[in-house]
């Protein structure tokens, strides 16, 4: 190799960015050239953003083989950040997903005199290509600097950090700053390392090809973690998250800078999701109303911003893909696109809470389910029977409804995975039935694509087939924090995927969720 020694290769876990790059909120206002309130998207939100990036960490130069501890919280970074309510306010500007380091360098090689933006796009593509890292929309490199190095791409001290792109790599330049900490947001050298990476990460996601996302009214120079105008967040601490201090940024629902998210994006937890089928992609939904959409699955509406009596707890597509309904704790019922509204239980007294919504095969109705088996039936939906009607209590609290390929039945799924199946719905088995005592709460329940079999997915990401629904994997292990709430099937019996509450996606057998 052409360079010094390579003094490490890590494989980790984690993510990073800093000082220039993002813009406004909800709803994307695209082609927008100004935004003086807060900070717009200036092209299509659902490529001019990043979504689940993987960050290739680079430290350049021996120096980092003795460092005192920079580069493993670097990289505890990005593991951190899951899920937190600062990765949250990411979630505002159409980010979903958690970051991951997909690998991390140590090089001991010299550095030229200068790091200018040239030498950073040689450094990056040389150990991409030696790995083969690709480049890529939702890939960030992130190169850090040794003290006392020279860098016109930071303005030889000017900046503490900076981010950009060429030909397709979209890169970001740290300063080390271990004799001057204040300088860059910290007590010591850690904090401002690690501030600073928070800082460019959360702009190179939110405006990953500069100026063309997130921005405020000076463009590329007011990003996310600068704030609309005014450097107002800039090097401003925020709170320690896993032993890691991170940047204020710039929250467009407070209209302020945040360490945690006001209102929706991460903070406002993943509860539900639907497919669109015509399309190939899907949609979460959090317990505010906030869509998050995947892989062409159109944007039809949201009710992120809107008062709601109560949480968001699912949501059902349309057969065409065009189209949602949301449904609330308290039964109200939200259509979007080409889903017709056909009545709903707001205002309505309910026994117990509703849990889940199913659409009929004709898109003409929907079944609202409580969380004592209570059915609710509207449109061309039909009634076949429910819990109470039964004088059945479940033992396991409801936590979804299913119909079966005919729309002439359904099947109810509780915590404990028990399953009970009316109308043409066909019972095949359920966790008490079989002696299986869960390791933690079920979620959710999906059938097969010919209704002959259903899977059963726990929050632990465990999973449970009956009928001919196959076995393809479970998600094993990943962060504490990480819920998975709910399963689905993504064709045929052996393709089923995962989603998790923080957006995270898991994908087996046939089935391939874009991205995962």
């Amino acid at each position: 190799m052409r360079r010094g020694a390579v003094l490490g290769v890590l494989a980790c876990l984690g993510l990073s960015t800093l000082v220039q790059g993002l813009a406004a909120l909800n709803p994307p206002a695209a082609g927008a050239t100004t935004c003086p309130q807060g900070l717009c998207i200036n092209g299509n939100i659902a490529t001019q953003v990043q979504h689940r990036a993987t960050v290739y960490l680079i430290f350049w130069g021996s120096y980092w083989s003795n460092d005192n501890g920079d580069v493993a919280a670097v990289t505890n970074l990005y593991g951190a950040v899951h899920g937190s309510a600062w990765q949250g306010i990411l979630g505002q500007y159409q980010v979903y997903g958690n970051p991951s380091v997909g690998g991390t360098v140590i090089d001991g090689s010299k550095l030229p005199h200068d790091v200018s933006a040239s030498a950073l796009y040689n450094e990056v593509t040389y150990w991409a290509q030696a790995f083969g890292w690709a480049p890529g929309q939702d890939v960030q490199y992130i190169v850090f600097n040794p003290p006392g190095q020279g860098s016109s791409f930071l303005n030889n001290g000017g900046l503490c950090g900076r981010h950009s792109d060429q030909s397709g790599y979209i890169f970001s330049d740290i300063a080390d700053y271990s004799s001057t900490p204040e300088n860059c947001g910290g007590a010591n050298a850690t904090q401002a390392i690690t501030l600073v990476s928070s800082h460019e990460y959360a702009e190179a996601a939110t405006d990953p090809y500069l100026g063309t996302g997130w921005t405020g009214a000076c463009g590329g120079s007011c990003e996310v973690g600068d704030g609309p105008a005014n450097n107002v967040c800039n090097l401003v601490a925020g709170p320690t998250i896993g032993g890691s201090l991170v940047q204020e940024i710039w929250d467009n629902a407070s209209q302020a800078c945040q360490g945690a998210s006001t209102q929706g994006g991460m903070a406002s937890r993943i509860v539900g999701w639907a497919v669109s089928s015509s399309h190939g992609g899907y949609w979460n939904v959090g317990s505010d109303g906030s869509i998050f959409y995947y892989d062409g699955a159109p944007f039809e509406g949201t009710l992120r911003g809107t008062h709601l009596n109560a949480p968001i707890v699912g949501m059902a597509g349309t057969p065409d893909g065009n189209g949602y309904w949301l449904v609330g704790a308290d039964g109200g019922v939200f259509n979007f696109g080409d889903a017709a509204f056909y009545g709903s239980k707001a205002g309505q007294p309910l026994n117990k809470p509703i849990v889940g919504i199913a659409s009929s095969i004709d898109g003409r109705g929907y079944w609202l389910v409580g969380a004592d088996g209570g059915l609710f039936n509207f449109g061309d939906a039909g009634y076949y029977g429910s819990l109470p009607g039964e004088g059945i209590t479940p033992n396991g609290a409801i936590v979804g409804i299913d119909r079966t390929l005919n729309s002439a039945g359904y099947w109810m799924v509780g915590t404990d995975g028990g399953v009970f199946n009316f109308g043409s719905a066909v019972y095949y088995g359920s966790l008490p039935g079989s002696g299986i005592h869960p390791n933690a709460p079920i979620s959710g329940m999906f059938p097969t694509s010919d209704s002959a079999g259903y899977w059963i997915g726990g929050q632990d990401g465990g999973v449970f087939n009956y009928g001919d629904a196959a076995f393809e994997g479970a998600a094993g292990s990943y962060p504490a924090q990480r819920t998975i709430v709910g399963i689905f099937n993504t064709g045929g019996d052996a393709a089923y995927a995962f989603v998790a509450n923080d957006q995270t996606a898991y994908d087996y057998g046939t089935a391939s969720l874009i991205p995962n």
